[in-house]
């Protein structure tokens, strides 16, 4: 699945990242959490090739990946969201997560453009992949809508299925409950574990303890740049480094 060896991540005299190393096994959902500023966002922008990393390497099916483009790790089956909604404001629902679905497609602009045969067969396949996304998210009532027309929670689901119509390998989501209610942060949280107990790997970002504590195999504690914990729910729980981190005491060092 994706491993990643000894990532860091400078940025001018700032480490953001310092040596991290983990890795994601198949149908795991592993959850990266921390203090703000640790360097969860940062982890994800080096794995889906936003930012080249200072040092270290990336991996995906032991097959290393370490400075690809996003859109080559996206057609590798690598897709995320991320923690401000990213969507076409212009479009409808459906054609939101159209533009996930078209990532798979081999669609020329000419033949697209007059209808070729060749182009007509990616697109059937790309409508439907599109339409079974909005199902699994719960959102084919409202495919016509636009995206703007949503609730917030609800464009959060939108781009959720907009990930899963690439047909990824892989889902990584970047804190998909905040600035949910808490019935909004109940629905995606089942979401989520629906999509991994259906044998989806999905590396997540989350703050809501609850929900990170109730649906994950294991999680990595990062501080300050540096994974200072990683075990089952019940050990990060009772790790004291993790709880010194979260509380600001002092010494709170790998």
């Amino acid at each position: 699945m994706i491993r990643t060896e000894g990532l860091t991540m400078r940025f001018g005299g700032l480490t953001a990242l310092n040596g991290v190393s983990l890795e994601l096994r198949p149908g795991e959902l592993f959850s990266v959490i921390g203090p703000n500023g640790s360097g969860k966002s940062t982890l994800f922008n080096v794995i889906t090739g936003i930012y080249r990393p200072t040092g270290g390497e990336v991996y995906l099916d032991n097959t290393r990946v370490t400075g690809k483009s996003p859109m080559e790790l996206n057609r590798s089956g690598v897709a995320r969201t991320f923690q401000n909604i990213r969507l076409f404001s212009s479009m409808s629902v459906f054609e939101n997560v159209m533009t996930g679905s078209m990532v798979r497609s081999e669609v020329s602009l000419l033949g697209d453009l007059f209808g070729s045969r060749r182009s007509r067969d990616p697109h059937e396949a790309a409508r439907k992949r599109a339409w079974e996304a909005l199902e699994m998210v719960g959102l084919t009532d409202k495919a016509d809508l636009s995206a703007t027309e949503l609730s917030y929670g609800d464009q959060k689901r939108l781009e959720i299925a907009r990930a899963l119509a690439t047909d990824p390998k892989l889902l990584m989501l970047d804190e998909p409950v905040a600035g949910l209610n808490a019935e909004e942060r109940a629905s995606i949280t089942q979401l989520v574990d629906r999509l991994h107990k259906g044998g989806m790997p999905i590396l997540l970002i989350e703050h809501d303890m609850r929900m990170v504590m109730g649906i994950s195999d294991r999680i990595m504690v990062l501080h300050y740049g540096k994974a200072i914990a990683m075990g089952t729910p019940a050990e990060i729980a009772n790790d004291p480094k993790v709880i010194s981190a979260y509380l600001g005491e002092t010494g709170a060092t790998a």
